[in-house]
């Protein structure tokens, strides 16, 4: 397996896991109108969302593949970003 794939696959878990919108819409959905009720809104979710992760992963393979040059500068302005949150986050009052 590719480190790729793991990568999505990690992501796509985690993602799946922390508490947004959809997770918060589908156990309002089963609280007030019941678990059966709520299943269409579990299938649109998970469909939904690996929908989502297949085509934008696609997507930006053949855009990086393209443009080399853009994945160079979004790896740059990336990291550049991760280092000032870091820096912040370490010198924050709180």
């Amino acid at each position: 397996m590719s480190s790729q794939l793991i990568s999505l696959l990690l992501f796509g878990i985690a993602a799946s896991l922390s508490p947004g919108p959809n997770n918060i819409m589908t156990s309002y959905t089963a609280f007030n109108f019941g678990v059966k009720k709520a299943i269409p809104t579990m299938l649109g979710v998970i469909i939904g969302w690996t929908l989502l992760v297949i085509l934008l992963q696609i997507g930006s393979v053949i855009i990086f593949q393209k443009f080399e040059i853009l994945h160079k500068i979004v790896r740059y302005l990336g990291s550049v970003y991760l280092l000032i949150m870091a820096y912040k986050i370490s010198f924050s009052s709180n």
